[in-house]
């Protein structure tokens, strides 16, 4: 799964405060209370999104479709990485930005990696769609 570079990951159309996590917005209403506005920028989108969502400092900068990569992932599995692996759903919900990329991510071959069909639920990652990864997923 975190081997494509396709749909969600900014190929479909496409500032952390002080304290333990992410700046939250307007008195810590969560994204489905108050959904981000786009700026217009995939990145900045994506970056306010996770500061919104509340997701641990450590990750803020891995919310920029360059850096939320395969090896991020891997090492965020594996404890390398002071980001907790926890956090990655909350991520992938922000870099889908909520909507439907299946279609998107077929064309792009999502599917055909080791870990098959199964990936493709990171296609489409909306608020009752929580996935926990675990090594089939690498």
């Amino acid at each position: 799964c975190f081997s494509w570079g396709g749909c969600g990951f900014g190929g479909c159309g496409m500032r952390c405060g002080l304290g333990g996590i992410c700046r939250k917005a307007h008195g810590a209403k969560t994204l489905k209370e108050m959904p981000v506005e786009s700026s217009g920028d995939p990145d900045t989108d994506f970056r306010s999104c996770c500061e919104a969502s509340g997701i641990p400092k450590s990750c803020c900068d891995k919310c920029n479709y360059k850096r939320f990569t395969k090896d991020a992932m891997v090492k965020m599995f594996l404890r390398l990485d002071e980001c907790p692996v926890t956090a990655a759903v909350e991520m992938q919900r922000c870099a889908t930005r909520g909507a439907d990329h299946t279609d998107c991510c077929k064309r792009n071959a999502v599917h055909t990696t080791l870990a098959g069909d199964k990936c493709l639920i990171f296609c489409r990652e909306d608020a009752g769609n929580a996935t926990l990864l675990d090594i089939s997923y690498i």
